[in-house]
């Protein structure tokens, strides 16, 4: 309790933003911590994003987790993310640029015209290698 007491004190002492975000995680306040995130240049910005989306998953906030993965451009993670949140747009959204060049963990994937229903089919095998 009293570790927990002189983290939230120094949280709001520091002018550190560094120092504010490690604090900021400790203490599960991951709003401060993507505000802090948000705040600084992209290229400053890799570590902290790995950083918070790791704690977002670990504590279920998915919508913070969701922009981390957004951020970091790391497409694999984003997909299932969406997978197990079930959110069909914008995984509809996801695999559309998939087909348009985006050949990371499921290779290559199509629009789906056999579906009554639409939607993608994405191959499991690699991608074909031209020799």
């Amino acid at each position: 309790m009293v570790s927990k007491d002189l983290k939230e004190i120094a949280m709001q002492v520091t002018s550190d933003p560094d120092h504010n975000f490690e604090l900021s995680l400790q203490l599960d306040d991951l709003d401060a911590a993507v505000d802090i995130v948000r705040s600084i240049p992209e290229h400053e910005a890799e570590a902290k994003v790995k950083a918070l989306d790791d704690r977002a998953l670990a504590v279920w906030r998915f919508d913070l987790a969701r922009e981390a993965f957004e951020r970091a451009n790391d497409l694999s993670a984003l997909m299932l993310l969406l997978l197990l949140t079930g959110d069909r747009d914008v995984l509809h959204q996801l695999g559309v640029a998939a087909i348009g060049g985006y050949q990371g963990m499921c290779g290559p994937a199509r629009e789906d015209e056999s579906s009554t229903r639409g939607g993608l089919v994405f191959s499991l095998a690699p991608p074909a290698v031209d020799v």
